[in-house]
């Protein structure tokens, strides 16, 4: 009898065990390359943080969203979080260079958000971008490096090639 229930209680367990990891879905790192039309990034200086602060809103403009996400799980978010890169270019280009100050033109900038929700923006104004579009897609090659917002920060370099759509 007391086999019985041990051996009750170990497939028990084993089960709850199983389910945890299969309702634990993790995927270690999740690939966005967006093209974004008819948008536009916005800078605005914030009093309260003391820096530039970058959204993307909808205008004339066209923009490209590149997002890496870390540990994206569907049902433990704790350890999540994203880095982004985006810039805009004016409508009609079909093929741009990006050097330096022109990418502080193109509001270039990265950002990380953790699963609590708090970004942290960086401008991005050293380096190169390049595009071309091609029939339905767009190729984007990137090599460029952030602009710490504060001496508490490091320069961070980013370096990929994607195709946005």
């Amino acid at each position: 009898m007391r086999l019985a229930y041990s051996t009750a209680g170990l497939c028990l367990l084993l089960t709850f065990f199983a389910c945890q990891k299969d309702n634990t879905i993790c995927n270690p790192l999740k690939e966005e390359a967006n093209f974004l039309p008819n948008s536009q990034v916005s800078v605005q200086y914030s009093q309260q943080k003391q820096r530039d602060v970058y959204s993307i809103e909808n205008e004339d403009y066209n923009v490209f969203q590149y997002k890496l996400h870390h540990n994206s799980c569907e049902t433990n978010n704790r350890n999540t979080w994203t880095e982004m890169v985006a810039f805009e270019i004016p409508p009609g280009k079909e093929t741009f260079h990006l050097e330096n100050k022109e990418l502080t033109k193109a509001h270039c900038f990265y950002q990380t958000l953790n699963a609590e929700g708090n970004p942290l923006q960086q401008p991005i104004n050293k380096g190169s971008i390049r595009g071309k579009k091609e029939e339905h897609f767009w190729s984007i090659q990137v090599d460029v490096e952030t602009k710490p917002s504060s001496t508490l920060q490091t320069a961070i370099h980013l370096k990929f090639s994607k195709v946005f759509y």
